[in-house]
């Protein structure tokens, strides 16, 4: 493939980005980098906060979800990843602030790398995920409610690979949020509209052992969200 075709679709997955209605959670590189047949595990903690509306409340979500994450290549371009373990949601809202409890949340998606320039060592990539979380959530002593959370996306973006140990990425992402919290207080409704929906990704992955890797990412605009894992080789 030439230069400039690999260049045209790395232009193309970020206008798919930009195009699209994507969700919000954690993300990673936007290109492959799982091994053939091969699996990537480690713990995984995002911290997150995302404004919402309804009938004229400001609200905000935020919390903590603590994963076990995989990853899976299926060739050197394609691979799968994903999440599950537990997640919390605190709501603010008129003045007041409802604490949430842990409940169990499940991340699924898939990413490809799309073109790369070898030369410079850049991969541009994207791809599609689906996060789906539910918490229980204290109004009061003698009030609780149930808060449903689904966020689907696209995302892309590219990887610049010029260090074995060192791989910055960034991207565009859309999100699409829909939930559903029962019982809530104040008069609000029970589904919320998102407060934006276009945001950006950067991050770094970093090499720490032959089969043991770090990874950090921030997530900004329509969220303000924060990343750690670590990566296990098997």
């Amino acid at each position: 493939m030439s230069n400039f075709k690999k260049i045209l679709s790395g232009v193309l997955i970020l206008v798919m980005a930009v195009a699209a209605e994507v969700q919000a959670g954690p993300i990673g590189n936007p290109t492959n980098q799982s091994p053939p047949q091969k699996f990537t595990v480690g713990p995984l903690i995002d911290v997150y906060s995302q404004d919402f509306k309804s009938n004229g409340y400001k609200i905000t979500a935020s919390g903590e979800r603590l994963f076990f994450n995989f990853n899976y290549g299926v060739d050197r371009n394609i691979g799968f990843f994903g999440n599950a373990g537990f997640s919390k949601e605190d709501i603010r809202a008129g003045g007041l602030t409802f604490s949430g409890n842990y409940g169990m949340g499940v991340e699924l998606g898939a990413k490809a790398t799309f073109a790369e320039l070898r030369r410079d060592r850049v991969k541009f990539g994207g791809g599609v995920k689906l996060l789906l979380a539910r918490s229980s959530i204290d109004f009061s002593p003698s009030q609780r409610g149930n808060a449903d959370w689904s966020e689907f996306g696209l995302f892309g973006g590219a990887s610049f690979e010029s260090q074995s140990d060192l791989t910055p990425y960034f991207g565009l992402q859309l999100t699409r949020t829909m939930t559903k919290v029962d019982n809530f207080p104040l008069g609000v409704d029970n589904n919320f509209d998102e407060d934006g929906i276009l945001g950006i990704f950067t991050g770094l992955d970093l090499k720490l052992q032959e089969d043991l890797s770090l990874g950090m990412e921030l997530r900004l605009f329509n969220e303000i969200s924060a990343t750690i894992n670590l990566g296990f080789a098997l």
